[in-house]
C-alpha cells in the first residue's frame, strides 16, 4: 500500500488530492515547483527510514 503525504506540511493526504486537506497547500502545482525548491522542501521531512532493518 502506499501512502502519500503533503510535501509543505507532511500529513497524509490521498493520492487524489489537489489541495492538502490539512494545511490548504497547492499540491497540483508541485510538480511545477523547481528541483531546488523541491529539494528544500524535501529537508522538512519527519519521515526516517534505517536501512537494513
Amino acid at each position: 500500500m502506499v501512502r502519500w503525504f503533503c510535501p509543505y506540511c507532511w500529513d497524509e493526504v490521498d493520492e487524489r488530492d489537489e489541495v492538502c486537506p490539512h494545511c490548504g497547500a497547492d499540491l497540483k502545482g508541485f510538480s511545477s515547483l523547481d528541483y531546488d525548491q523541491k529539494l528544500i522542501l524535501a529537508l522538512d521531512c519527519p519521515i526516517t527510514q534505517r536501512c537494513g532493518a
